[in-house]
This record gives C-alpha cells, structure tokens and sequence, in this order.
C-alpha cells in the first residue's frame, strides 16, 4: 500500500501508525510495517488482507479521512502463487485477443479489417 501525505496529516502530531493498524484490524487485515518518505510526502505498508476488496475498502477508508491524497493498494504474489500464475497463463496461450487477426486475413495493405475477414 503506498499513500501519498496530505498537509492535514503532516500538521496532526497523532500516531499515524497505530491509525492504520487499527483501521486494518477493523476489515480483518493486520499491519507488518511502515515505512515513511524522508520527505514526509507519502508512506509505503506492507500489510496482510484477507482479500482484494477488503484493499480496496481499506484505500477507500484512508481517502475518506482527508489525512492522504492518493492511497494505492498492490497485491503481492508468494513464490508459488507466481508459479500458479505462470502455469495458468501457459494454459491460457490458445485465446486470440479480439483485435488481433488469424493469421493471414489483412487487406492490401497489411492491416487487419473486419471486411477483410469476411
């Protein structure tokens, strides 16, 4: 999760940490640490959620406030879950983006047309 400070929350001597740890406990989550910019623009947490929507609420929660002017939430993948998602793709190489031609059906020109395939 990276957040972005806004001047509220540098003027605020309250414990932004803790705030945080609370408000991820409160959607099941739990806070491993923060980590904030040297020049007090933003902050990045590495946190455990239960799942992308509870992220999403949890960014949602942080914006709402006022304290920060951009939140992103970025789900990270465990060495096996890569492996899972190298695998599904490799079973996915059969399907053809709807704007990419099979082979061979372009017009004079080269490009790919929906007359050109009829």
């Amino acid at each position: 999760m990276r957040a972005l400070i806004g001047a509220r929350m540098l003027n605020s001597a309250d414990d932004r940490t803790a705030a945080v740890r609370r408000l991820l406990a409160s959607l099941g989550g739990s806070l491993e640490q923060v980590y904030w910019m040297a020049d007090m623009r933003g902050a990045f947490a590495i946190a455990e959620l239960p799942d992308t929507t509870i992220g999403a609420a949890t960014a949602a929660a942080m914006l709402k406030t006022g304290a920060f002017t951009n939140v992103e939430v970025h789900a990270l993948l465990t060495e096996e879950q890569l492996t899972d998602v190298r695998h599904l793709a490799a079973a996915a190489e059969s399907y053809l983006s709807p704007a990419r031609p099979p082979s061979g059906e372009t017009d004079r020109h080269g490009f790919w047309s929906r007359r050109s395939a009829r």
